[in-house]
């Protein structure tokens, strides 16, 4: 459980470090590309009715030493950033779907970090001159209304070259649109300088087609950036993104899934606990240390000797402190289940008595054997079979949600890293948190109710940990402009997540069978942890030794030390089949629990140790009218040779 706190500690100080990240786009500096000279470049750009643009690219180069080709690399995924004339920013996230429609040369085409990359050329080939012709579509995605604006970024800012004079690009509108309101910006990424003198402009309203041709060389990580307003309506299309629909859809066919096997399989019936003073007829200790919880403890082995003990067969002797000895009164009766007969025998070996530190690194492989015999002997007596298989399959659907939604996340986002990361940690978290809460349901009638509560606090700080510390981090960036808004979709995919999680924790259905031991064995406990010491003075002055048959059953439920502590307040004299190391007129019960579940059960379960052991030691604009940037609009990226 520290360990479990310690990791929750860990990771709720990486989603504050995360949450306060504020990632903004920044440029990588450009370094030219001594292998080529750029000789010209020419760009057409026609702009569609649904608002993409079909691009082509004409660019002649000079390769100064022998090269395959170019490369060109085209964004995909960004932000469109751009000013009111009152400097208020606007952001817009957009990710684009980028197809080649032609080309004069053999590519390939790729993708990495947010980019379509197209590589032009051969392997086998080098060449000195080329001209490399190419056309490609560019189709926006992005959120809310219709982006009535042209924002494009015709010469790139990471070409690694300069784009030399002469070179000429040419914009066709698809209808009537005035012009003069068309603003072209040159410089690096983020420069809002308007290219002015730098380009020579001729306007074809007729025809809706504006075109130039540059004065002057642009330096290298110099681009050029088309920015204008269009008007209410220009473009017919809106583009939205679509694939937070089908995660939607997805997380609903899951709970629904999660639901109906729920009810149809795994809703157990209730157990309703009777209060009981003697331990249940035809189940001993290991057996009800299985049934309660579906597992087989160390614990559960031991309180066998516990169990026969109080059944006369043998004697627990404790000479001093950790020096226990056992001995053999008489055998089990022939109707005993093989699973005690095979921990009886193997005990003893025909000896009248032994010592149990003569047992250190032998039993071990016996202690497992036993657990298995136990769990075959009623494993479908507690749980029904399909409930089981279920669980699992719910487990692991249960999952989906969220992996779906961070990977539509990781699909749209900008390249952080940071959503990917976080995910990963949320993903562990939920996990966790829902294998705790899995097994804290099997084991709530085998913990002490602290023990319950101290689960059930780690499982709400882990999903809360999980699924709204996700939730901060993708808000955050919402909000800050690097990310679609699918808020509501978060807020529903982390609900069902919730709902399919609570379902899976509780989807263990027992036999009916089953459900009538855990009444009976539920009340036991009950009065274990609960019973007053006056109601338990009044029974032991009827019944001295119910107390001693309870002993076992005690240790299986967890709650040893709590019986204990009760024994030692209505001063119940040690058992008749227990001599202590310590004479004393007052006994007391907490070295029996010491002799039994620490001295005996350590012993007992240690495995031979190994012969092989190894030791293991943004940007901000500058002053100006408001508009967009160079760099700032679709399309662009960069290239060079190779």
């Amino acid at each position: 459980m520290k360990k479990i706190a310690a990791l929750g500690t860990f990771f709720l100080f990486f989603f504050v470090a995360l949450i306060g990240w504020n990632s903004c786009y920044v440029q990588a500096a450009v370094e030219n590309d001594s292998n080529m000279k750029t000789e010209k470049y020419d760009v057409d750009i026609v702009v569609e009715k649904d608002g993409s643009y079909t691009v082509t690219e004409k660019i002649k180069v000079h390769f100064l030493n022998p090269r395959h080709g170019i490369y060109r690399y085209i964004p995909y995924k960004g932000k469109i950033i751009t000013y009111d004339k009152d400097k208020t920013k606007h952001s817009m996230v957009y990710y684009a779907g980028i197809d080649m429609e032609d080309s004069n040369i053999d590519y390939d085409k790729s993708e990495e970090n947010g980019n379509v990359v197209l590589q032009f050329g051969s392997e086998d080939v080098t060449v000195s001159r080329a001209t490399y012709k190419f056309s490609y579509r560019l189709t926006p995605t992005y959120q809310g209304e219709t982006y009535n604006r042209a924002y494009f970024n015709i010469f790139p800012t990471q070409w690694k070259n300069k784009i030399p004079a002469g070179s000429s690009f040419k914009i066709h509108f698809p209808k009537k649109t005035d012009l003069n309101q068309l603003y072209f910006y040159e410089g690096a990424y983020g420069d809002a300088t308007q290219a002015g003198n730098d380009i020579r402009i001729t306007k074809d309203d007729k025809q809706n087609v504006i075109s130039g041709t540059l004065q002057k060389d642009f330096n290298l990580g110099s681009g050029m950036t088309c920015y204008g307003q269009l008007g209410d309506g220009y473009f017919t299309g809106n583009a939205q993104p679509g694939l937070h629909k089908t995660v939607f859809a997805f997380s609903m066919v899951l709970l629904i899934f999660t639901l109906f096997a729920f009810f149809k399989f795994g809703k157990d019936e209730k157990i309703i606990p009777s209060i009981q003073y003697h331990p249940p007829e035809g189940l001993d200790s290991a057996a009800v240390g299985y049934i309660i919880d579906g597992s087989v403890e160390n614990r559960d082995i031991v309180s066998l000797i516990l169990y026969w003990a109080d059944h006369g067969n043998l004697r627990i002797q404790e000479k001093k402190k950790g020096k226990v000895t056992l001995i053999h009164l008489k055998d089990l009766p022939k109707n005993t289940p093989k699973y005690q007969k095979l921990m009886f025998n193997n005990l003893f070996e025909k000896k009248k008595s032994i010592e149990v530190a003569s047992m250190e690194y032998k039993f071990a492989d016996t202690m497992e054997l036993i657990k298995d015999k136990i769990q075959y002997y009623y494993k479908h007596k507690i749980y029904t079979h399909i409930s089981s298989a279920v669980r699992v399959v719910a487990f692991i659907l249960s999952l989906l949600p969220l992996i779906t939604f961070w990977l539509m996340i990781e699909h749209y986002h900008l390249d952080k890293g940071g959503n990917l990361v976080l995910g990963i940690l949320c993903g562990i978290l939920y996990v966790i948190a829902l294998f705790l809460g899995c097994r804290t349901v099997d084991q709530w009638y085998s913990i002490t109710s602290k023990k319950r509560r101290i689960r059930i606090i780690l499982v709400i700080a882990l999903m809360v940990l999980a699924l709204p510390g996700y939730g901060s981090y993708y808000f955050s960036e919402v909000s800050n402009g690097n990310m679609f808004n699918f808020c509501w979709v978060y807020v529903a995919v982390a609900l069902i997540s919730l709902v399919c999680a609570v379902c899976t924790i509780f989807m263990k259905k027992r036999t009916s069978q089953c459900v009538q031991w855990m009444g009976y064995l539920a009340g036991l406990r009950d009065f274990i942890e609960t019973a007053e010491l006056d109601r338990m003075r009044v029974l032991a002055e009827d019944h001295p030794d119910m107390f001693y048959h309870i002993l076992p059953y005690a240790s299986v439920f967890g709650l040893f030390d709590i019986y204990a502590k009760k024994l030692d307040a209505l001063s119940i004299p040690a058992p008749s089949w227990y001599d202590p190391y310590v004479e004393d007129s007052y006994f007391r019960y907490g070295m029996l629990n010491h002799c039994i579940n620490h001295t005996v059960a350590q012993t007992l379960s240690v495995p031979e140790p190994s012969e092989s052991g190894s030791n293991s030691d943004g940007f901000s604009g500058g002053d100006f009218g408001g508009g967009g940037f160079s760099g700032g609009g679709f399309g662009g990226g960069g290239g060079g040779s190779w």
